[in-house]
This record gives C-alpha cells, sequence and structure tokens, in this order.
C-alpha cells in the first residue's frame, strides 16, 4: 500500500448495519469469525484490509454465509465492504506494510466516520435502505445466489 493511503476498509454482513450505524465499529462485539483461526484476531481489534485484498475477503464471506445459511437474503449475509481513516497521521511504507489485512487495536471506530459501498457508490449513513439486494444477488429456479460478478468498489484490486 502507497504512503498516503486515505482509507482503510472492513467486510461485514448486512445484519451487522443496523448496530454498526448505531454503536460504530467496536472491538469483539458481534464479530464474524468466532471459529477456527480467524477468532483469535477477531477478540484482538478490529480488522482491516487494503483495496487489494476486498475480493479475497468477499469470497470469504460468501463462503461462510452459503455454508451457514440456507437463505442468505432472509437472513441478511450479504458482504458489505466499509471504509473509514485512521487516525494515524503518516505512516512509514513499513508500517503500512504491518497494518494491510491486520487487526487495528482501536477499541471503536465511530460511526460518522464509515461509508458504506452500496455496490454503486460510497455513502455515510449505514442502512439496508440504502442497498438493493438485486446489486448483489441473483435467483434462479434453484434459489438466490450472489452474483458472479460481484459489485466492488474501483479501488479493489
Amino acid at each position: 500500500m502507497a504512503l498516503g493511503v486515505e482509507y482503510w476498509y472492513h467486510i461485514t454482513y448486512a445484519k451487522n448495519l443496523k448496530s454498526i450505524g448505531f454503536y460504530g465499529l467496536v472491538k469483539n462485539l458481534k464479530p464474524n469469525w468466532q471459529h477456527g483461526g480467524y477468532d483469535v484476531h477477531s477478540r484482538e481489534g478490529i480488522y482491516v484490509t487494503t483495496p487489494r485484498h476486498i475480493s479475497y475477503w468477499i469470497e470469504r464471506f460468501q463462503n461462510l454465509a452459503e455454508h451457514n445459511s440456507d437463505d442468505i437474503y432472509k437472513d441478511k449475509l450479504i458482504p458489505i465492504i466499509l471504509r473509514f481513516t485512521l487516525h494515524e497521521k503518516k505512516l512509514t511504507p513499513d508500517q503500512m506494510a504491518n497494518l494491510e489485512d491486520r487487526v487495528y487495536g482501536a477499541k471503536r471506530i465511530p460511526p460518522k466516520r464509515i461509508e458504506m459501498w452500496t455496490g454503486r457508490e460510497w455513502r455515510k449513513g449505514l442502512t439496508l435502505s440504502g442497498l438493493k439486494p438485486s446489486d448483489f444477488l441473483e435467483k434462479n429456479k434453484y434459489g438466490i445466489y450472489f452474483k458472479q460478478t460481484y459489485p466492488l468498489p474501483p479501488e479493489a484490486g
């Protein structure tokens, strides 16, 4: 990640937007990963990633949703991309690399600092009303599935 990057990214499910809109991102409050190797990291802080890893994490969240639900739409298990700025003013390239796909040690990121990717644009206000399920999901005779071409923000690599 280049020096001076303004935003860090966090992936969550649509079902968590109401809580995040009220409390913000809070360390270990309803973590998405409660089992396996990611559980330890979820307890340490708020997991952040960079634009180039967004698609990797979206795929992980989709796989987890499909494994845990027979109806991803009804259960609101649509992966949503959030972005926010960190308070660190100027980080060296080594410091930036060390934060990439890591836990950010803050206890809380307030909602006013968080934006949500709607599938079309970045928007303040973390509500389901800002999302169109048809941007993320498609339906066929067998059920509802994630779109093959998931709507990622332009900066995602």
